[in-house]
């Protein structure tokens, strides 16, 4: 499958934007929007090769003013590097030549929310609708879509879900042990999350004729989860809800039993959004180690600190549990898959977590896994017969191929 036409894709996170700009069926550009230190910059990738810019200054007011803000510079950049977008000063927006398609990564709960859709004004209010069910999430993706419909006036736009390649797991998977009736009325399913960068891990390994019956792709970055996938299906996803529950993430706490939120809850004297913006945002790494960068904290247990080695254990425990729980809904394991920034670049990581799974059958080439992915998109880094494999996901990509399907 090729991408066609010209997409403009639009990843917004709680604290950085990026975009991708594609044509002919070929990645043209890559902004990544972020803040670092007091200023807010972009990185540029171009035909391999990265320039940084600062576009911004940052303080603690505007902080969240400043990187809504980016996608007001999109337009400006791409002109200078030669895309063409014709500017209505009526409209005071811009308008692409030709076709051209904005597609934007949708991270949201509710069955709606786990199709991708045409970004209209009834798509619009369902998405206002749903606010209140992930207010660290959905109001993000809003606000860009909002933003992004007044800049590129009367461009097709559509919705990409992170939750759609997660529709094909069993009911088992997807249902609580609550009444079905009130899971379904309220959206309290497990529609689980990282569907975009896992439909790309498996396409990728299809394409290599990678793939094998069933697999447990560890998306590992900031963000943490794990994809039971049978047959190159989705067979469920750590995730619930929302993106917090699951594994324990660069801040987020993950699975909790609920009676220990309500004391925790109590103790920290805290309103319910206060509460969820503690759990999302001062759990995790930041909590338990006190930085959420993984590198800092192997740094600090590698001098001995004695909260990032516990970390270290507790991280690596729970991603073990994980991928032993998506081979008890597969009925067995034939192969395990790292991606995304940690799982991709961190040996130390995939090396402390792959010894938790030799009962499992898989054992690690130290020096494959040392070396990682050496430049390839895909690498296998096993000793033993069964593959681990290291995977270079690429989302903006994937939204871009899915778009253009739409």
């Amino acid at each position: 499958m090729a991408i066609q036409n010209s997409i403009l894709v639009l990843n917004p996170g709680s604290s950085s934007r990026k975009y991708a700009y594609y044509e002919d069926g070929a990645e043209v550009l890559t902004l990544h929007f972020e803040p670092e230190g007091d200023q807010f910059v972009c990185t540029m990738e171009r035909n391999g090769e990265k320039t940084k810019k600062v576009v911004g200054a940052m303080c603690g007011d505007c902080k969240m003013k400043e990187i809504r803000q980016a996608i007001e510079l999109v337009p400006e950049i791409l002109a200078e590097y030669g895309v063409q977008l014709d500017e209505d000063p009526e409209k005071k927006g811009v308008q692409a030549a030709g076709d051209f398609i904005i597609a934007v990564r949708l991270v949201g709960p509710t069955d709606y929310f786990a199709e991708n859709h045409l970004v209209d004004d009834e798509f619009m209010e369902k998405l206002a609708q749903v606010a209140e069910l992930a207010p660290l999430h959905v109001p993000v993706v809003l606000a860009e879509i909002e933003d992004a419909r007044k800049i590129f006036k009367g461009s097709r736009m559509l919705a990409i879900s992170d939750s759609r390649f997660h529709r094909t797991q069993p009911e088992v998977q997807e249902y609580y042990a609550i009444s079905r009736k009130l899971a379904d009325e309220f959206g309290v399913k497990r529609f689980g999350y990282h569907g975009i960068s896992v439909s790309a891990a498996v396409r990728k390994l299809q394409n290599e004729d990678k793939l094998k019956p069933r697999m447990a792709i560890c998306h590992l970055g900031s963000g943490a989860s794990i994809t039971a996938v049978k047959d190159g299906k989705s067979w469920g996803n750590s995730m619930g809800v929302t993106p917090l529950d699951g594994l324990m993430m660069a801040t987020r706490a993950g699975s909790i039993d609920p009676s220990a939120l309500l004391v925790l809850q109590r103790a920290l004297e805290l309103k319910s959004l206060d509460f969820e913006k503690y759990l999302n945002k001062e759990c995790g790494f930041r909590g338990v180690a006190g930085d959420d960068d993984m590198r800092n904290v192997e740094r600090a247990a590698d001098e001995g600190d004695k909260e990032a080695i516990f970390a270290l254990d507790l991280y690596r425990q729970k991603v073990v549990e994980g991928v032993a729980k998506a081979a008890a809904a597969m009925g067995g394991l034939d192969a395990v898959v790292f991606t995304a920034t940690v799982g991709e670049r961190g040996a130390e990581a995939r090396a402390g977590i792959v010894e938790g799974l030799e009962f499992l059958g898989f054992e690690l080439d130290e020096e494959k896994n040392g070396r990682g992915l050496d430049g390839a998109q895909l690498a296998n880094v096993a000793k033993g017969r069964k593959p681990i494999y290291i995977v270079k996901t690429n989302e903006a990509t994937e939204i871009a191929l899915q778009a253009s399907l739409m």
